[in-house]
C-alpha cells in the first residue's frame, strides 16, 4: 500500500513601504509534505498507546467532528497511565 502525502503550503507576504509613492510587495512560500491521517487511524493509533476515553470535535468550541464538513479535527483522551 502507497502512502499518499498532501502538500500543505504558507506563504508570508510582507509589504515594504519605501515613500508613499513606492510601494513593494515580497513573498516566501513555505511547503511541507504531510500525510493526512484518518479519525479511526488515529483513534486505533491512540488506544494501542493507552489513550482512553476518546472523543473528536470540530472544532476548540466543542462542536461534533463531522468528517470532511469539519475544518478541524481535536481529540480530547484521557491516558490510562495516569
Amino acid at each position: 500500500m502507497a502512502l499518499n502525502f498532501i502538500t500543505f503550503h504558507t506563504a508570508l507576504f510582507e509589504k515594504k513601504v519605501i515613500d508613499p509613492a513606492k510601494v513593494t510587495w515580497s513573498v516566501e512560500v513555505n511547503s511541507t509534505l504531510q500525510r493526512p491521517f484518518l479519525k479511526k487511524d488515529l483513534q486505533i493509533s491512540l488506544q494501542k498507546v493507552g489513550w482512553r476515553e476518546i472523543k473528536f470535535f470540530g472544532g476548540l468550541d466543542g462542536t461534533p467532528y463531522m468528517g470532511n464538513k469539519s475544518g478541524d479535527l481535536v481529540i480530547v483522551a484521557i491516558n490510562a497511565r495516569f
